[in-house]
This record gives C-alpha cells, structure tokens and sequence, in this order.
C-alpha cells in the first residue's frame, strides 16, 4: 500500500502510478514462475450471479397470494415465494385479515389477497412468516 496522502493536483498522478503499477502486475510469468511472456489482455467486466438467499437469513416479504394449503398454513405468493405459517405467526392488528383460516377463506372465495412481512429462509427456499399483515384488495 502506498503511503502517500493525496493533495489537491496530485490525485491524477496517483492515479496514474496506481494504474501503472497494476499493468506490471497483470504480465503472466512461463511454467517455471521466473520469466515474464507476452501480458495477458484483462478480461471485460463480467456479471455477478444474483446472490442466493442462505437457510435462516431474514427476509422481507411482500405479493399477492395466488394459492394456500385448506387451513391456509402454507401460501404461495405471484412470483412463486412459498410462505410457511405457524401458529406463532403474528399478524398484524392493522390489516384486514388476521389469521391463516382466514387468508384461506378470502382466497378461495375470490378476494384479492396481498400479505406483506417479515420472515426466515428456510433450506427448501421456503419463507417462515413471523410476522404478517394481510390485507383484501378492493
């Protein structure tokens, strides 16, 4: 690391050596490690791959129920998230909607559903609800 501290008007000259001292260090060395051949040309910028959600990361959750289980103990959202209720989910006293029988209910009577929380990974790409508000769409 370099020791120098930046000053105005020096920053382009920093840069500069940064940028020189980089190029050197991309030249590749033979089988044996000791001699220098020709650079090697730098790769373009490549795209990170979406990072995967890990087994008990808490998430955030939002969408429009498409389907649930007949005690509505197991939703799945418009986008294919797959919620996992419990008994010790707590839905939120401001929604419309304040149990999973209920949930059930509206769906499989037609109403448009839309759930919003908080909640945990689980490892079969399922999300654990803990906390819930469920609301009918008018």
């Amino acid at each position: 690391m370099i020791g120098i501290a930046p000053r105005r008007g020096h920053l382009r000259a920093l840069v500069l050596v940064l940028a020189c001292t980089v190029a050197v260090s991309v030249v590749a060395c033979d089988s044996s490690g000791s001699s220098p051949t020709e650079p090697q040309a730098t790769p373009g910028p490549t795209q990170s791959p979406a990072p995967t959600p890990t087994t008990g990361q808490a998430v955030e959750f939002q969408g429009r129920v498409t389907a649930t289980s007949s005690a509505g103990r197991r939703l799945e959202l418009a986008g294919g998230t797959t919620l996992i209720l419990r008994a010790d989910t707590v839905f939120d006293p401001t929604g419309d909607l304040f149990d999973a029988r209920q949930v059930a209910s509206a769906v499989a009577g037609g109403a448009r559903v839309r759930v919003e929380g908080d909640g945990v990974r689980r490892s079969d790409g399922g999300v654990r609800a803990l906390a819930i508000k469920a609301e009918v769409d008018d």
